[in-house]
């Protein structure tokens, strides 16, 4: 594992304690850090998240995070031993939306082809 998987990882897991137990804003009360990328330079930091509900809570969620951006690099840095503590930015995680579609399109041609099947058996 190169150091910057291991950065990433730890930033993903102190980032989400930070959000779970050091924030009080509701509007961030089911988000779940998906993933992070920090840039080689670990200037910068991209950090994904997902939450519970519809884009109206995607968009809180999302406006929560960019408030609190300070005070999270700030506990990161305390939390964390790195010489910069890189600059966060969160950008909302696809991956479990378009799973939950694709997942959904699979069943349906499953229940298609089941039907088609069971239509051509009583014939």
């Amino acid at each position: 594992m190169s150091r910057l998987d291991k950065v990433n990882q730890q930033i993903r897991r102190e980032v989400g304690m930070i959000i779970q137990t050091e924030l009080g804003d509701p509007r961030v009360q089911f988000v779940s850090i998906t993933g992070v990328k920090v840039s080689g330079d670990l200037r910068s930091a991209r950090v994904y998240f997902s939450v519970l509900g519809d884009d109206h809570a995607k968009d809180h969620a999302l406006e929560g995070l960019n408030n609190a951006r300070g005070h999270i690099r700030k506990l990161l840095a305390s939390k964390t031993n790195m010489r910069n503590t890189p600059e966060l930015s969160f950008q909302y995680d696809q991956t479990i939306e378009q799973s939950v579609k694709i997942d959904a399109t699979l069943k349906e041609i499953n229940d298609e082809h089941e039907d088609y099947s069971s239509n051509d058996q009583e014939t």
